[in-house]
């Protein structure tokens, strides 16, 4: 009976420890396959943040930690427009709206720290200053690496903005 007890507990422990990262873990696998789909192919290859998660969502803010001071619930909640706490450093957290407005919120290591390094870009607005929403449209992100092998470097996962990007003028497209 114990031995079951105890497999029943290990198995709850490893079923939650490997639950709770399940986004995490889909995100970086599916932005590194792009990454090796554009080194292979020479060309930029999309990755649909979308295709990775279980519910509908309208938009997302991300917010990016740093490895020296967290980012503080002010600095969030401006930008939100909700109650946020702060994010720790060495992580990063999508706030995901819902279209009956609530909020999806996942957490995850900061993508910049990582091998390879991730880096998740932002719009630009009209006026030129960094959007820090993403529609859903937005989030089919231009995948590409700065660097032809895949573990040095950083990934940078572009959105689609209305600010077109160009291959020509970043990472190993980079055209002098």
């Amino acid at each position: 009976m114990r031995k079951i007890q105890g497999l029943f507990i290990l198995s709850t422990f490893l079923t939650i420890a490997t639950g709770c990262n399940s986004f995490e873990r889909e995100l970086y696998s599916q932005i590194e396959l792009a990454g090796s789909k554009t080194i292979e192919a020479n060309q930029p290859t999309v990755f649909n943040l979308n295709s990775i998660t279980d519910f509908e969502w309208d938009s997302v803010f991300v917010v990016t930690g740093n490895e020296s001071v967290p980012v503080f619930r002010d600095e969030i909640q401006s930008k939100l427009g909700r109650p946020a706490n702060d994010l720790k450093t060495y992580r990063d957290r999508y706030y995901f709206l819902t279209p009956d407005k609530k909020l999806v919120i996942k957490e995850v290591e900061a993508g910049i720290y990582r091998t390879p390094a991730i880096d998740i870009g932002n719009c630009l607005s009209g006026e030129g200053d960094i959007m820090f929403w993403l529609s859903n449209n937005e989030c089919k992100f231009f995948v590409v690496p700065n660097n032809r092998t895949l573990n040095k470097g950083t990934i940078f996962a572009l959105p689609n903005c209305e600010t077109k990007f160009n291959p020509n003028n970043f990472g190993i497209f980079y055209q002098k």
